[in-house]
């Protein structure tokens, strides 16, 4: 069991690494969907990412029958603009993506 356990720490700090230093949306977006694979064996070809100004109740969301994810500019941009924190930002992005 205790290997297990170290084994899985170390794909999760694999992860926290490459999150750590992604640069911009779209390689964040591919953490999430090799992460989302790993987890649950699902994979979609052809998913897509959006920005578009929404509500700010709304993170991102995926409208049914499409290869799209649309995530809250307005919402991004706050961040942002919050803080200077790269790891704070791309964990933002992933959370509201996932």
């Amino acid at each position: 069991m205790e290997r297990v356990e170290k084994s899985m720490l170390s794909e999760v700090e694999k992860y926290r690494m490459r999150l750590d230093e992604a640069k911009g949306f779209g390689k964040v977006y591919e953490i999430v969907k090799e992460t989302v694979k790993r987890s649950m064996g699902k994979y979609r070809v052809g998913m897509m990412l959006f920005l578009e100004d929404l509500p700010l109740q709304v993170g991102a969301y995926h409208p049914v029958g499409t290869n799209n994810i649309i995530m809250n500019r307005s919402l991004t941009q706050i961040i942002e603009a919050a803080t200077k924190s790269r790891r704070v930002i791309n964990s933002f992005i992933y959370s509201i993506t996932t």
